[in-house]
């Protein structure tokens, strides 16, 4: 199964030309690991290892992006307030928000205190 075609140039692999290869001949493989494979799945509870030591940390993993989130609210509400306090104009824009209609209502809002 090829995932690309390829119109023009080489794949190289260890100083070999295996560019028209079956992905068998090359050795070589690829498992996809991300939410087209595993879309129902959730990851509640994760544990790491140091192969060093072999101390196991287990992480719950819904809890911690709930205090990474929290954290990270904290960090722009506190760094909201330092610029306002500086009269620094400040806009928090949403990162899935179309950019020309989020200047426009940030321009509309800005246009409205002046």
């Amino acid at each position: 199964m090829e995932m690309f075609t390829l119109y023009y140039g080489k794949i190289i692999l260890k100083d070999r030309d295996v560019t028209r290869l079956t992905p068998a001949e090359r050795a070589i493989g690829y498992v996809p690991q991300d939410l087209v494979l595993f879309k129902t799945m959730t990851v509640e509870d994760v544990t790491f290892e140091d192969l060093e030591t072999g101390t196991k940390l287990k992480v719950n993993a819904i809890e911690a992006k709930k205090q990474y989130l929290k954290s990270l609210n904290d960090m722009i509400l506190k760094t909201k307030d330092l610029l306002l306090a500086n009269d620094i104009s400040y806009h928090l824009f949403r990162l899935d928000d179309h950019m020309g209609e989020a200047l426009q209502l940030f321009l509309k809002k800005r246009s409205n205190l002046l």
